[in-house]
C-alpha cells in the first residue's frame, strides 16, 4: 500500500512537474510582455495627455499675446457697452468663461458677467505678472464658492495704446472641463490620472482619494513624483500608501508648445497593480 502511494506520488512528480515549470514560465514571459505593453500604453498615453494640454494652453496664449502685442484697438476709447461686446465675442470663440478689462488702476471697465464693474482689483499673482508687463497664461487658479466651488484658470495680458503705453488689462477665465474630458478619453477609468504643478498641488484627479485634495493638500511624495518634478518622463511601480496598494506609475512633463513655455505641470498616471494584472 505504501510502496503503490509512492510510486502515484512520483508518478505525479514526473508527470506534472514539467508542466509546472512551463506554466510557470509561460506566467512569467506573459506577465513581463504585460508590463512591456502596460509600459508603452502608459508613458505614450500620459505624454501625449500633457502635450494635448499644452495645445489648449497655448490657444489662450495666443489670444492673450495678441492683446499684449496692441493688435486690440477696441479699448481706449470706446464705451463699457462696446468693449462688453467685443469681450463677449471672445468669450464665444474661444471658451472662456467669462472676461474683464480693467484700466491701469485696476478698476474694472467692462465685465461679461457684469458683476464688479466700478470696483478696484485685489491683487493676485497675474496682476503682479501685467505690472511687471508679462502675459499670465495660467499661472493662477482658483475656486470660486460664487460658482459652485467651480475651479477656474485664470489668463491675463496688458493692454497698450497705440504708442506702447499701459493703459490697462485683460482678465479671463477658463473652466477646464476641456482637460477633463480629455483625461476621460485618453484613459480608462480605472486608470486614475492626475495634474499637479510644480509644488505638487493637485489641479485635476479622478482618482476616488485624490480628487478631493484638489488645492487642499499636496500630491504625496514617491519616486515618480521627484522624477517628474526633475522634469523627467518615465513609469515604474511602487507602494501608494494612502490607496494601501502596489501601483503601477506612468508620468510626463510639460513641456510647452511651439512659443508657450508651459506653467511646469505634470501629468501622473496609475493604477493598481492587481487589476492590471487581471486578464493574467
Amino acid at each position: 500500500m505504501k510502496i503503490n502511494i509512492k510510486l502515484m506520488i512520483i508518478f505525479l512528480i514526473v508527470s506534472l512537474g514539467p508542466l509546472i515549470i512551463v506554466g510557470f514560465i509561460e506566467y512569467s514571459i506573459n506577465k513581463k510582455d504585460m508590463i512591456t505593453d502596460l509600459k508603452k500604453r502608459f508613458t505614450k498615453g500620459a505624454s501625449n495627455l500633457i502635450h494635448d494640454i499644452d495645445i489648449i494652453m497655448y490657444r489662450f496664449y495666443e489670444d492673450m499675446r495678441a492683446f499684449n502685442e496692441g493688435k486690440v484697438p477696441v479699448f481706449e476709447y470706446n464705451t463699457e457697452e462696446d468693449i462688453t461686446t467685443y469681450l463677449n465675442g471672445k468669450k464665444k470663440k474661444f471658451g472662456y468663461s467669462s472676461l474683464s478689462y480693467f484700466d491701469k488702476n485696476m478698476i474694472k471697465i467692462a465685465d461679461t458677467d457684469g458683476h464688479g464693474i466700478g470696483k478696484k482689483q485685489k491683487i493676485v499673482p497675474y496682476v503682479v505678472d501685467i505690472l511687471a508687463g508679462k502675459i499670465s497664461t495660467g499661472s493662477y487658479i482658483r475656486f470660486l464658492k460664487a460658482a459652485g466651488e467651480t475651479m477656474f484658470i485664470y489668463f491675463a495680458a496688458p493692454i497698450r495704446n497705440r504708442h506702447g503705453k499701459l493703459i490697462g488689462y485683460i482678465s479671463a477665465k477658463y473652466n477646464p472641463l476641456e482637460i477633463k474630458d480629455l483625461i476621460k478619453i485618453e484613459f480608462e477609468k480605472e486608470f486614475h490620472t492626475t495634474l499637479i504643478d510644480e509644488n505638487r498641488n493637485i489641479i485635476f484627479s479622478n482618482c476616488d482619494i485624490l480628487k478631493h485634495w484638489v488645492f487642499i493638500k499636496k500630491f504625496p511624495i514617491s519616486k515618480s513624483v521627484k522624477n517628474v518634478l526633475s522634469k523627467n518622463d518615465g513609469f515604474g511601480e511602487e507602494y501608494f500608501e494612502f490607496g494601501n496598494k502596489t501601483i503601477f506609475t506612468a508620468y510626463a512633463y510639460e513641456r510647452g508648445y511651439k512659443d508657450f513655455k508651459g506653467n511646469n505641470w505634470s501629468i501622473i498616471v496609475h493604477t493598481d497593480k492587481k487589476i492590471a494584472f487581471n486578464p493574467i
